[in-house]
């Protein structure tokens, strides 16, 4: 390239090419103090350059010596993968260009850069997008911060490193930050809590058993995105300890005596519905034993929980463990995000109908049976 100046008044300014702006704003830009913050209740505690503060500190610069910056994707990889927990996500690399161009001279250079992100909804492009960009902006111009992960640095202080567990941190530091995986795991657990009957309150108070909340906190939404990870890999437990709590609350004194097999029979329930009273269909206007048809069930029986531990088990097997009583007369459905599920309309009904057939058996058992019970 030439040489050429050009005359501005009386004095002689040199033209710059493009490796020489580019060079100028590096000179600059001094070490940042980064503006990203990472907390995890697992351990992860770190800062990071983001996108916006990378464009912030380059925009203005690069305008004043004409330079524009362009970034493409060339390719895109995709993988659909699931985690341990059964959660499915995306996982996405793309190969980019990122074209520096000089407005004066009409110069280009080109950078070739490449991003990766995870994902468990339609983010992933997005994110691996961002993260290219900002690391081409801040590779170029040689961006450096005052703690950067990668010196060896410990970003923790010491004596955290000293503890092989290190302590829970304090909830009411900060709200939670949720990333889009964070909001689809709390859509879970709340999801969950609704389908099985297990109250929120009740989610609260084992999160505060394990140290995941204070006293303070009244909501799944103010538990931190790490905790309620954790409280998914605990949904067993925590439905274990919830129909606990409940026969609990509901059992009367059980007769000490044994049953000719030698079990002790079941407490009686607290009824939800009255004794005496059949189960009512509260769920949908439509006649209950045409759901059950339409939904391509001979007989209400064969309909299955759709819930927790026994969701794969039908109400046949449900009255051959003695079980059904409970779920006719305790179970109540819960509405989700305004509205019932198909499967709990589905099941709603079928426990109407089933309790009605049931309560005709009884009344007129076949010739033979007539001191079997109808749940027999």
């Amino acid at each position: 390239m030439s040489n050429e100046n050009e005359e501005t008044g009386s004095i002689m300014v040199p033209r710059l090419n493009l490796t020489q702006k580019i060079a100028k704003i590096t000179r600059s830009i001094p070490k940042v103090v980064l503006e990203g913050h990472y907390r995890s209740d697992h351990g992860g505690n770190y800062d990071f350059l983001t996108e916006a503060q990378a464009i912030a500190l380059t925009k203005n610069k690069m305008a004043d010596l004409n330079i524009m910056l362009t970034t493409s994707i060339i390719s895109v990889q995709t993988e659909h993968l699931v985690n341990n927990k059964g959660n499915k996500y995306d996982l996405v690399t793309i190969a980019t260009e990122h074209e520096f161009c000089d407005g004066d001279s009409g110069e280009c250079k080109i950078i070739k850069g490449a991003g990766q992100a995870a994902d468990y909804g339609d983010k992933a492009l997005y994110k691996a997008h961002t993260g290219s960009h900002k690391y081409a902006i801040a590779k170029t111009f040689k961006i450096t911060t005052a703690d950067d992960p990668e010196t060896g640095q410990p970003l923790n202080d010491p004596e955290d490193k000293k503890n092989k567990h290190r302590s829970t941190r304090p909830y009411e530091d900060e709200p939670p930050r949720r990333t889009d995986a964070a909001k689809a795991d709390l859509e879970m657990l709340r999801k969950w809590g609704v389908d099985n009957g297990v109250t929120e309150e009740f989610i609260i108070k084992c999160a505060r058993t394990g140290k995941m909340a204070t006293e303070e906190t009244k909501s799944i939404d103010e538990l931190k995105p790490g905790s309620v990870t954790r409280m998914l890999g605990l949904r067993a437990g925590i439905l274990k300890r919830w129909r606990e709590a409940q026969e609990k609350a509901g059992t009367t004194s059980v007769d000490s005596n044994k049953s000719e097999s030698g079990k002790t029979p079941r407490a009686k329930p607290k009824r939800t519905t009255p004794e005496g009273e059949m189960r009512r269909v509260t769920t949908t206007d439509e006649d209950p034993a045409e759901v059950v048809k339409n939904a391509g069930y001979n007989s209400a029986l064969d309909v299955p929980v759709g819930f927790g531990a026994k969701a794969k088990l039908t109400l046949r097997d449900l009255l051959n463990e003695d079980d059904l009583r409970w779920w006719m007369t305790e179970w109540q459905p819960k509405k989700y995000k305004g509205g019932y599920s198909d499967v709990t309309v589905l099941l709603d009904c079928a426990l109407t109908v089933a309790q009605q057939e049931l309560a005709k058996k009884a009344e007129n058992p076949p010739q033979g049976d007539s001191d079997r019970l109808p749940f027999d």
